[in-house]
């Protein structure tokens, strides 16, 4: 399907309509899957500094298999979800073999722990992980002889994505960071997604360079120098917090140990580039409880703010003081849900504003734009008040994310034959211009 020829310092890939060489990771591959299978892919091989792997169980031929207990730490949060799988199955109307079988295999984790298999030969670790995250190498083969034609790319037509993301007026407001699938077929909002900068008036695209898999959310700095984002780590089975510098594509990993250790789905860095917010789920406070952290961008330490509550649609204030977000509470008897926009300081004291969700900070006017009554969108002051219908109240837009100077918003607009598109909307009038973008699915827009 793809084929990448990693020589002095660059990708070389080939796939199936086109041949280019770009930065390492930069590649935007047509089906964006692509570098969760890389990063699977990636052999692991055991050193001395690992330490040790666990309790030594037995030799199965010329395999060492260990036995690693739960860490401490990390069995209260899993006796959490144990707990709250247990409660959906004793109200659950029917019975569910699915369930069951995920019952079965927590409840191994917490008595046994995982099992790490290393071939004594090779030093390949052939399996490790745990339940859903387990991976296995099933075979592996050094090649003594390689010919050095199959990594020759001097005698090849290369086209040239290694050039820069920024046009000649270098003006950061024209790149973004936005979700696409080229793959889907127009119209479909499903398919694994990428996260990549495109230059919307270039429409020159890279993707961000993490090197570990996929990624599930990101922001960038001020400066565009760096990208902080969480992303998948499959060896892990965990979602760690990242600042990479776009430039050199060294990775930082940030967070204290409950960073560390946590799924964490969302990383927004603060205006000054001093803190990031960070969401995490907290499943030791029950369904739908998330934990919001806050790290020092400068030390990499982390520390919870607040009490976890089911909230979403983080931005920050533009002094970074603080942060607006969407505060959503459940009535499980009458299934029904309700969003407030909230303010919360950097202490975790939180102020509900009003009725609404997907909170934005607007600079230039200090003013809040935000989802209200019927989908429509409006603007209020920073105590919830004074609300304003942006121009006819953009029924058809989400997913907003204001520039520097709060004037534009970049948006989302559903209903059109290609599916949802990007568009940046005036805040002051409610105008709307899309951003030209190619085929496929695209999503969740940001500056």
């Amino acid at each position: 399907m793809v084929e990448i020829i990693d020589a002095d310092g660059l990708w070389y890939v080939t796939e199936s309509n086109a041949r280019y060489k770009c930065l390492p990771y930069e590649a935007c591959f047509s089906v964006p899957a692509m570098y969760t299978f890389l990063a699977r892919g990636e052999v692991q091989v055991y050193d001395e500094a690992m330490g040790t792997v666990g309790e030594f169980e037995k030799l199965d031929g010329e395999v060492a298999v260990y036995r690693v207990p739960l860490a401490e730490k990390d069995r209260g949060m899993l006796y959490a979800v144990y707990e709250q799988m247990l409660n959906a199955m004793a109200i659950a109307p029917e019975p569910n073999p699915e369930l069951e079988e995920k019952l079965k295999g927590y409840r191994d984790f917490l008595d046994n722990g995982t099992q790490v298999r290393i071939n004594t030969r090779t030093g390949v670790i052939e399996q490790a992980g745990a339940m859903k995250n387990i991976f296995r190498v099933k075979s592996f083969q050094k090649l003594r002889v390689v010919s050095p034609k199959t990594f020759d790319v001097s005698g090849t037509t290369w086209e040239d994505r290694t050039g820069r993301l920024l046009g000649e007026d270098d003006d950061l407001s024209e790149v973004i960071l936005i979700q696409h699938n080229p793959a889907t077929e127009p119209g479909s909002e499903g398919g694994d997604k990428e996260t990549v900068m495109l230059n919307r008036k270039t429409g020159v695209m890279r993707r961000v360079p993490f090197a570990h898999g996929a990624i599930i959310s990101a922001s960038l700095s001020a400066d565009h120098q760096y990208c902080f984002l969480t992303g998948l780590l499959p060896y892990e089975g965990r979602i760690g917090v990242f600042a990479i510098d776009l430039e050199t594509q060294e990775h930082f990993r940030l967070g204290s140990d409950a960073i560390l250790r946590g799924m964490n789905l969302v990383a927004e860095v603060s205006p000054d580039d001093s803190f990031v917010a960070v969401l995490q789920i907290d499943y030791e406070a029950g369904p739908l409880k998330f934990g919001l952290h806050l790290i020092d961008v400068e030390t990499g330490d982390s520390m919870k703010i607040g009490e976890s509550q089911d909230m979403t649609d983080l931005d920050w204030l533009p002094d970074s003081s603080g942060l607006v977000f969407t505060l959503r509470e459940h009535d499980w008897q009458l299934d029904k849900s309700t969003s407030f926009v909230c303010r919360m300081n950097l202490d975790g004291e939180v102020t509900r504003l009003c009725r609404g969700q997907q909170p934005q900070l607007l600079a230039a006017s200090g003013r809040i734009l935000f989802k209200g009554d019927e989908d429509l969108w409006y603007t209020c002051d920073l105590e919830g008040k004074d609300h304003q219908k942006v121009g006819d109240g953009l029924a058809k837009f989400g997913a907003p994310s204001a520039d520097n100077e709060g004037k534009q918003v970049l948006m989302m607009k559903s209903g059109g034959p290609k599916g949802s598109r990007p568009y940046v909307v005036d805040v002051e009038t409610g105008d709307a211009r899309p951003v030209e973008v190619g085929s496929g699915v695209w999503a969740r827009p940001r500056w």
